[in-house]
């Protein structure tokens, strides 16, 4: 429905749009008070003349044979919530009790340690520093040499440390960033696929 693409599509006259279900995600829980589900809009698509291309369409409903791969339900959801999801859900009781604190939700607070274990300490205290080329300087005898290698970038480590924390793990106990750490972990777009065959 953007205005748009009556424009875009009169330099291609026959052509169609395929695939119109929201591929774009979203981190709010909520839009206009209804639930989003992850998604926002429908951004992604493919446009070609049926016509010249008509072994990607299905004769019997004229749309693709394809869709939007939907990594916010089934198993890749399931696989990332188990690993990744330390927010609990709440009785509704419990939800109004935590809106007066400035995080919604409560966390599990042991699989949230365990997480902050694993990612997020060792970036700050250096143990599993990011590497990258810089100058380095090498000592030999009374003389300090200053040369290009691989050396600890210690600022983007604690970054990384940081923004895993607040983007992955924190974020989810709000519903402004509700479903950002799908956004952090897979990608901002559900990708979509098309199958096509000719004889």
């Amino acid at each position: 429905d953007n205005p748009f693409w009556d424009t875009v599509m009169q330099s291609w006259p026959n052509a169609k749009i395929f695939i119109d279900e929201k591929t774009s995600l979203t981190a709010f829980r909520y839009t206009d008070g209804s639930e989003t589900h992850g998604l926002a809009s429908n951004y992604d698509h493919f446009i070609f003349d049926p016509q010249e291309t008509d072994e990607c369409t299905n004769p019997n409903t004229g749309g693709v044979n394809g869709g939007v791969f939907n990594f916010m339900k089934g198993r890749v959801s399931s696989i990332i919530n188990r690993m990744y999801k330390i927010r609990i859900n709440e009785s509704t009781a419990q939800q109004q009790q935590n809106q007066n604190r400035q995080q919604r939700y409560s966390k599990n607070q042991a699989k949230y340690q365990k997480l902050i274990d694993k990612f997020v300490t060792p970036k700050l205290d250096g143990s599993d520093a990011i590497f990258t080329v810089g100058t380095k300087y090498v000592q030999l005898g009374a003389n300090r040499i200053r040369s290009k290698g691989i050396t600890v970038d210690e600022k983007e480590t604690k970054k990384y440390g940081k923004y895993f924390k607040f983007r992955v793990l924190d974020s989810q106990l709000s519903d402004n960033d509700y479903h950002n750490y799908f956004l952090q972990l897979i990608s901002d777009h559900l990708p979509i696929y098309m199958n096509c065959r000719t004889n």
